[in-house]
């Protein structure tokens, strides 16, 4: 009986931590949204709820890094989520470990392979790592899922470009500047 009563004072607990920390990130106050999460993680160490909007709030902070392994920690306590891939994978970008980011946009591929995003997101990290032919590849996937996505034309144009295959990047990169013809970046580009 007393752990029952326990466990539902400790879940009460983390929803007003919830709570608090939400208001808190809506008056522009991360700092203490961060303290409020950190003390009720304390008790409620296998809360997925309360890692993730620790991660949010360390994200506003631009604490990466920290969010990231807040973010980790969520995908290890599940249940997992495509999204949460996606969100990890921008953490690890921002935080400067594309290898991590890689990771995590595979592994959200995986689970929404229809979602374009993945693929987009999953060869702009592969660049990052120096994989070309892998971040090409994964584009192709891209705008095969979506034939709108700018970026990706656009990346595949300057990837193109950088293999000095003109007549394929002028091509990309037309595709890039229709989609988006008001974004210096691709005109930018092809000028080169």
């Amino acid at each position: 009986g007393g752990w029952v009563v326990w466990e539902s004072v400790s879940r009460r607990r983390g929803e007003a931590a919830l709570a608090a920390s939400g208001e808190a990130m809506k008056n522009g106050r991360p700092e203490q949204a961060e303290t409020l999460l950190r003390n009720a993680i304390i008790q409620r160490q296998g809360d997925q709820s309360l890692r993730l909007a620790l991660a949010e709030a360390l994200t506003a902070q631009r604490k990466h890094s920290e969010a990231f392994a807040e973010m980790r920690e969520a995908m290890r306590i599940g249940p997992l989520a495509a999204q949460m891939h996606l969100d990890a994978g921008t953490l690890a970008s921002q935080a400067g470990l594309a290898a991590d980011a890689v990771a995590q946009y595979q592994a959200g591929q995986a689970l929404a392979p229809q979602d374009p995003r993945f693929p987009l997101y999953l060869g702009m990290a592969l660049i990052r790592t120096g994989e070309r032919s892998q971040a090409t590849a994964a584009l192709i996937r891209a705008v095969t899922l979506n034939p709108e996505l700018a970026e990706a034309w656009g990346t595949l144009g300057e990837l193109a470009l950088a293999e000095d295959s003109l007549g394929l990047a002028k091509q990309h990169l037309d595709e890039a500047r229709a989609l988006q013809p008001e974004s210096c970046k691709w005109r930018l580009a092809a000028a080169r």
